[in-house]
């Protein structure tokens, strides 16, 4: 049987430098989206009921709060950060914070640093906003490590599915599919 997962809001990254040689998951690649929504996950041969789909380590953990994102995204190095950045592709989407499902602008980002004693320049605000909206949108929710968010390079571009044909299993290393 082959599996499908749905797509993912990603960057517009060229399909050929995220193929599966460069996710080391043999059987799954990261292909554009027929329908133009970003990129997704497609497995390339079948794969037998209780078989390994992803096994993966996280790129990074966060706490739940929004600044508490922000404070552990700026503490990433560069390349953990355009990891966590390629995962979302619409720059100007307003995200629904998660505390008080409230719509958070640029500004109200802005707003919210400034009230933490923390103001950057137009560029590393922007680009901060960005990763935090990314770890948000992509993060997924860690059953073992409460008010823990973890971001995955791979298994963090498998949106919801309400009929899943594969199950997550959670490890303190990280999760498998």
């Amino acid at each position: 049987m082959h599996y499908s997962f749905a797509p993912s809001v990603s960057r517009q990254t060229p399909a050929a430098n995220l193929g599966a040689a460069n996710l080391h998951h043999p059987g799954v690649d990261v292909v554009p989206h027929p329908g133009g929504a970003g990129l997704c996950l497609r497995t390339t041969r079948p794969f037998a009921e209780g078989e390994c789909i992803i096994r993966e380590q996280p790129i990074a953990h966060f706490p739940t709060s929004l600044i508490g994102i922000f404070r552990a995204f700026a503490a990433l190095p560069a390349s953990s950060q355009e990891a966590v950045l390629s995962l979302h592709a619409n720059p100007t989407l307003q995200f629904r914070a998660s505390t008080g499902q409230r719509s958070l602008t640029l500004e109200g980002f802005a707003e919210m640093l400034q009230g933490n004693g923390c103001t950057l320049g137009p560029e590393e605000l922007a680009r901060a906003y960005r990763g935090v909206r990314a770890v948000a949108a992509n993060a997924c929710r860690s059953s073992l490590q409460a008010e823990t968010l973890r971001v995955f390079k791979t298994i963090s571009r498998i949106n919801h599915s309400c009929l899943p044909n594969a199950r997550r299993v959670e490890s303190p290393e990280g999760f498998e599919i």
